[in-house]
């Protein structure tokens, strides 16, 4: 390193732009995050993250988790054709097939499409308004979710399990701290003011 270093400035690339303006920002980087490191160094306590862990498991009292099946569409014809297979009344089509053949998400088509126990929260609203429209073993109609078109079926439900701490104090203390810098981030925002300049043209109106 020290060799290519030394090659480097001998070529003078030490004093180009590229490698100014890199070291300026790694500088002020460095220095921001040393801040910000000082700032927590005291407000993330052994107390704050189990008040967060036990917040985090009192939402998940009384919630469900759901093992369900999806098709996932690019367009809501295809969506509608695979319905009419799925739903055909001599060779229904088979849902797990269905999804192995047509579904274009990667992470469930090989597998069924299957979505394995997920809490509530964690999928999307029109999902589960979907799923708990259905009976067990039952499949949706086509419908959207964002520029998406999908056909659900429902598998099992249970409630969802309570966190353990040892494993799950690490990513708490992550959220912590990810909260914490968006309230220093925060302050500075708040405090920074905005001026508009207006800059009058030959015809004296305001740009």
């Amino acid at each position: 390193d020290k060799k290519i270093v030394a090659e480097a400035k001998r070529l003078g690339l030490d004093n180009s732009v590229e490698i100014k303006d890199a070291i300026e920002n790694f500088k002020i980087s460095t220095i921001r995050q040393s801040y910000v490191n000082n700032l927590l160094k005291d407000s993330i306590t052994d107390q704050k993250i189990v008040e967060k862990f036990n917040e985090m498991n009192a939402e998940l009292e009384n919630k469900i988790e759901y093992k369900y099946y999806q098709i996932v569409f690019n367009d809501q014809a295809q969506a509608e054709n695979i319905y009419k297979e799925l739903k055909s009344p001599r060779k229904p089509l088979k849902f797990n097939e269905g999804a192995r053949k047509y579904s274009i998400d990667a992470q469930t088509s090989g597998n069924g499409g299957e979505v394995d126990y997920k809490p509530e929260s964690s999928i999307q609203k029109e999902i589960v308004e979907t799923l708990k429209s259905l009976k067990k073993d039952e499949f949706s109609k086509p419908f959207q979710v964002g520029t998406q078109w999908y056909i659900v079926k429902t598998g099992d439900l249970k409630k969802a399990k309570p966190l353990e701490f040892e494993s799950t104090k690490e990513y708490v203390r992550h959220l912590i701290k990810v909260d914490e810098v968006e309230k220093i981030n925060g302050k500075f925002i708040k405090d920074l003011k905005v001026k508009i300049l207006f800059k009058k043209d030959a015809d004296g109106a305001l740009n």
